[in-house]
């Protein structure tokens, strides 16, 4: 049957399906018909600029956004290595950003740059009805007054209900408080930055309205005390680093809160033992207690939520220990899980919790979380772990749906792990070391939603070569691909041994040997545009020898779209004084070499890395 069958009404059902920058590329241009439903007055349009050309980017900045402006209701943007420069690309070629006036979301990713984030903040004044503001994965060094002026920026946007700040500002920076209140701000979530007590009680006082909050905070919250009731939190999600002594605190605050999530970042034991010693002068032999399991115990827990937390209706909670100290026994567990079996976690509120841990002194791992377990990440690092829970039947909750993240690295497994008992069935990231003696049971192989593989390995072998395959078989929406190996020989071998045909983006830039750099020559470059891997990947990470070695694969790769380089032979990264771009040799020859149209940059993060968006 021909699509141009179909009534305008199904075709427009169909089209709501799928991606707006997908249908353009597809079917703008192809008739009248088609080009009169794209632009009907009653469609309304989201835009996606991650992981396209630059000449589908070109075309729709250029042809299309001045024709739809009003019915546009969400962008993305990005600058990863995908989409380098796309964001100011965007900012300098086409139509203001105030002239979507029914733009409802933005969002902004891998921005490097204060400037760019300025030019940004200074459109969004004139978009007048903006409610939801992204920034993800952003990375730049400024001081406490520019990134307070960004905050500033941000809170006065007169309509925006919704924000996510993940900007890292840099290590030596404390996070500054806005200096304006937000009428408006109800949902924010703030990452890559620990935020601090005082701030905090800032942060709240300028979003009186704040109804969710997610956010990281830090051991700087140990012995503060809050003044501030933060009375209109309905959810807060807390990630914390050594922060568990200030948590009973901060939820002392919040006499509203109905949705809690808490998931500590490794509290490590003997950091506790440290601050006990120099802020309190206390010995922490003198309680033994406290060097295991310290601030999870569910007896203290229960006290803080009936104190505290009357109107709390979900509770989700993951903490993890490293006790370098201690060495788990299982009389601990059996006392901790204890205090999570009272009338109060079994009966009234239903809520049960499990205990991971090894009893193992060179890896002295535990970790605690409430089920069902509803955490995105999930790390297998040990063959022997064990399990006990607080459930009624031992056998429930063993399917991990919510885990979106699996890092696998432990070899082979002891036949009495519990990790044989879980299932992951939603998988979108998958890191592992091969070769693994128990990578290919039933709980791993579940792979229908994986995106993203990320493999290590040493060695080049039969057996590593054939789980790699079995992977790209099970893998039917594998998108990106990341191998990390011991040489250049056995990552030649991978990539020639097998194959995946859906496989777009490629990473081979690290090595499992830190002392050495290996870089790709001009015959294994040649080599690689030959394979399949070669043939088919729109964006390649790799390093290689010298800048002719780039242009080669550039137009020996048909489909390549952006690549992410480091060039052996870089005067830039041999040069002790940092030449400027206009006399950058590297970029001058490439740019020279290559379409008028290519991007070519440096990373602004690490300038050792050229970027090229081409095509």
């Amino acid at each position: 049957m021909s699509l141009e069958l179909l009534s305008n009404e199904l075709l427009l059902y169909v089209f709501a399906f799928l991606d707006d920058v997908h249908l353009f590329r597809a079917f703008y241009g192809l008739n009248y018909r088609f080009n009169s439903l794209f632009f009907s007055s009653s469609r309304q349009y989201h835009l996606d600029f991650r992981s396209i050309s630059k000449n589908t980017a070109s075309n729709i900045f250029t042809q299309y956004l001045s024709v739809i402006p009003d019915r546009i209701i969400s962008i993305h943007f990005s600058n990863d290595d995908e989409t380098p420069d796309a964001i100011e690309y965007f900012l300098h070629r086409t139509i203001p950003l105030s002239v979507f006036s029914n733009l409802r979301s933005l969002s902004f990713h891998h921005i490097l740059s204060y400037k760019t984030i300025e030019e940004v903040l200074e459109e969004l004044r004139l978009v007048p009805n903006l409610t939801c503001l992204r920034f993800k994965k952003c990375y730049m060094t400024i001081s406490e007054k520019q990134q307070q002026e960004i905050l500033d920026s941000i809170w006065q946007l007169p309509k925006i209900i919704r924000c996510h700040i993940g900007i890292s500002f840099s290590t030596k920076t404390s996070f500054k408080e806005p200096t304006v209140t937000s009428s408006s701000l109800k949902h924010l979530t703030i990452r890559s930055v620990n935020v601090h007590c005082a701030a905090l009680a800032e942060l709240i006082k300028k979003t009186p309205d704040l109804e969710y909050l997610s956010i990281e905070i830090n051991e700087h919250f140990i012995g503060h005390n809050l003044q501030y009731q933060f009375e209109s939190l309905i959810s807060l999600k807390l990630y914390a680093r050594d922060a568990s002594f200030g948590m009973g605190t901060l939820l002392k605050c919040t006499p509203n809160l109905r949705h809690l999530v808490i998931e500590s970042k490794d509290t490590y034991i003997g950091n506790i033992n440290n601050w006990l010693w120099n802020r309190l002068n206390v010995d922490p032999g003198q309680y033994t207690r406290l060097t295991f399991p310290f601030s999870i115990n569910g007896c203290q827990w229960e006290k803080i939520i009936i104190s505290h937390l009357p109107k709390l209706k979900t509770f989700q909670l993951k903490i993890k220990h490293q006790c370098w100290t201690h060495s788990i026994k299982d009389n601990e567990v059996d006392t901790l899980l204890q205090s999570f079996n009272t009338p109060f976690w079994i009966t009234e509120r239903q809520w049960f919790v499990r205990c991971e841990w090894v009893m193992d002194q060179f890896s002295p791992y535990f970790c605690l979380y409430t089920l069902p377990y509803s955490f995105e990440r999930y790390d297998i690092l040990h063959p022997e772990i064990r399990s006990k829970s607080t459930c009624p039947n031992e056998t429930d909750y063993w399917s991990y749906n919510n885990v979106r993240q699996l890092q696998y690295y432990c070899g082979s497994l002891n036949p009495c792990s519990m990790i044989d008992r879980i299932q992951f069935r939603n998988i979108c990231y998958l890191s592992l070391e091969l070769p693994t003696h128990n990578m290919l049971n039933s709980a791993l192989l579940t792979l229908d939603h994986l995106q993203t593989l990320n493999v290590f390995t040493r060695d080049n072998n039969v057996e590593i070569r054939k789980q790699l395959q079995i992977l790209f078989d099970c893998a039917p929406c594998l998108n990106a691909l990341k191998i990390t190996c011991g040489n250049l020989d056995a990552l030649e071998s991978l990539l020639l041994s097998t194959f995946s045909l859906s496989i777009r983006r490629l990473d081979v830039q690290e090595y499992i040997d830190n002392e050495h750099e290996y870089y790709f020559n001009s015959q294994q470059c040649a080599t690689l545009c030959k394979s399949s891997f070669g043939k088919q990947c729109t964006m390649l990470r790799i390093n290689v020898e010298d800048p002719m070695d780039v242009v080669d694969l550039v137009y020996s790769m048909p489909n390549l779209c952006a690549l992410n380089v480091q060039i052996a032979n870089d005067t830039y990264r041999i040069s002790e004084t940092k030449p400027s771009v206009e006399e950058d040799e590297v970029l001058i020859f490439l740019r020279e070499f290559l379409d008028l149209t290519s991007a070519v940059t440096r990373n602004e993060r690490d300038s050792n890395e050229i970027q090229l968006w081409i095509r």
